[in-house]
């Protein structure tokens, strides 16, 4: 199960189904989305914050060669960024990994985990 180390407004935004998706950048993040997808690694999503902590399951994993397209198509509005175009969405991921390597670009897409009895 990925771990998820997010900021707070990301977590609130989560909470409050605002936020779908979460993006992440890098080779590892593609092997973590390929375990997924060959289910070696349970479709389950854990985010934190300092201490807080949310569980998403992960229904669908898309898989980009960059953030650019990884965003096209409107797919920015799921993420919970306060950015209100696609351009603004995108300085604002690339300024999320500007100390990182660009790249390959995965989208998790997220929701409530069903209770099962």
């Amino acid at each position: 199960m990925p771990i998820f180390y997010i900021k707070k407004e990301f977590l609130e935004s989560l909470k409050k189904g605002i936020k779908t998706a979460e993006i992440r950048v890098g080779e590892y993040w593609i092997k973590i989305a390929q375990k997924i997808l060959n289910k070696e690694t349970k479709p389950v999503a854990i985010f934190k914050w300092r201490d807080r902590v949310v569980i998403r399951e992960i229904y669908r994993v898309d898989i980009y060669p960059s953030i650019r397209r990884a965003l096209a198509n409107g797919r920015w509005r799921k993420l919970g960024l306060k950015a209100r175009t696609y351009e603004e969405a995108v300085a604002e991921i690339s300024k999320l990994y500007s100390n990182r390597k660009t790249g390959p670009t995965v989208i998790f897409w997220l929701r409530k985990l069903k209770m099962s009895k």
